[in-house]
């Protein structure tokens, strides 16, 4: 049953599937008459929970307008997200590459546990590959992972996971067959040396590799938690938040198409993108926004937008606002949007009195100021830039970052 829903999840299932079956061949073969038989009913328990779940997602499909709603809609969906990503004929080979460049010990350990396990099954020399078929199932694994990389059409970073994980084991294995190796061939001061060198080179491997990715590992998602705590410091449950990975998946947002992230969606629908997301933004009044990783592969048009309306407040928040610029000593007006009811407030502050500024006609005295949603005037007289910005809860008048370095998804 959970191989049927693993397939219909994913078509990945079905290039590491083999893994299993290899794996179970090699157990089969080497066992007795009566485990034969019981492996054969248990085969025969899993074919009846695969036929049943099946015969549930045809009876589903069939009643009413699934079908006619999953081949109209999401099969015609899934084809397009499928064509639309970014082909590279060498993706999956230069993801291989840089996994050998960076793990060299891991790849030399794991080639030399391949090598021994393929010689003892081609002589038949370890009969427990047939009784535990562990290591024929890792070597499997290995194989379907290189395949489902080299496959795809735009293999993703996380695409190499498999291809790690399977290697790491068999590293451990290749090690196993080294110290095996070592305490048969060798005797005496020789192997003492042998086994004492082997034992520091280990260490020193562990101490410039492992420590450093324990290290990586070990800073968790603090960064990130604190982003949220400040999102929740800075503005009420209520308030809405443009967010493209779903960090503030508590809150409002502008849009359902927020949660639509993946590259394909972002290039093939660049168009109601750049479109619905600012009208949304503005309908919704989203005067907070958390910067991340996908920011710039969204359309320019809509980055554009993003960027001259939003303005950093730390490196992954930004709010609502509008920059001027006054380079003659004569009256400007401009109009400024709210995107929300509340409290703005000017950057710098009126107190240098280098610049004189009325909004809606009513001279401004304040650094701070209320303002409702919509258009409103903005006159100025002087020789400067200000910026007018949306002013968070429980924070004072701050001025906006220039060169912002967005953490909240860093991996």
């Amino acid at each position: 049953m959970l191989l049927v829903l693993a397939v219909l999840s994913s078509e990945k299932t079905l290039v590491y599937g083999p893994a299993i079956f290899v794996a179970l061949g090699f157990g089969f073969h080497g066992s007795s008459a009566e485990e034969r038989t019981e492996i054969k009913r248990h085969l025969g328990i899993a074919a009846s929970g695969a036929a049943a779940t099946v015969s549930g997602v045809i009876l589903y499909l069939l009643h009413g307008r699934a079908l006619h709603f999953w081949a109209s809609v999401w099969w015609p969906y899934a084809t397009l997200h499928e064509r639309s990503y970014p082909a590279s004929r060498w993706a999956g080979l230069r993801l291989l590459r840089t996994l050998c460049t960076y793990e060299p010990v891991l790849i030399l350990l794991a080639a030399w546990a391949v090598i021994k396990i393929a010689g003892n099954i081609k002589g038949n020399r370890d009969r427990s590959l047939s009784t535990n078929p562990a290591q024929v199932f890792l070597v499997a694994l290995l194989a379907t992972s290189i395949v489902s990389i080299l496959i795809q059409k735009a293999p993703m970073p996380y695409s190499v996971i498999p291809v790690a994980a399977a290697t790491s084991m068999l590293a451990a294995a290749g090690l196993t067959y080294i110290w095996e190796d070592i305490k048969a061939r060798q005797q005496g001061r020789s192997r003492s040396f042998l086994i004492a060198g082997t034992t520091v080179a280990l260490l020193l491997f562990v101490a410039t590799n492992v420590w450093a990715q324990f290290k990586i590992a070990s800073r968790g998602n603090s960064g990130q938690m604190q982003t949220l705590q400040l999102l929740a410091k800075i503005s009420t449950p209520s308030e809405c938040v443009y967010d493209n990975s779903g960090g503030a998946i508590a809150r409002p947002h502008a849009d359902d198409r927020f949660y639509q992230t993946d590259l394909p969606t972002r290039i093939v629908q660049a168009d109601i993108l750049q479109q619905e997301i600012p009208a949304a933004i503005q309908n919704r009044g989203c005067a907070l926004m958390l910067q991340d990783g996908r920011t710039l592969t969204l359309p320019e048009p809509l980055q554009e937008f993003l960027a001259e309306n939003y303005f950093s407040y730390t490196d992954d928040i930004s709010v609502w606002g509008k920059s001027f610029v006054s380079q003659e000593d004569f009256l400007h007006s401009e109009s400024f949007s709210a995107v929300a009811t509340g409290k703005y407030f000017v950057w710098p502050s009126m107190v240098n009195k280098q610049l004189e500024i009325a909004i809606d006609g009513t001279e401004l005295k304040s650094q701070t100021f209320g303002l409702t949603k919509g258009d409103h005037t903005v006159e100025f007289r002087g020789r400067g830039a200000f910026y007018i910005l949306w002013l968070p809860k429980n924070t004072q008048p701050f001025e906006p970052q220039k060169a912002i370095q967005p953490r909240l998804l860093e991996m």
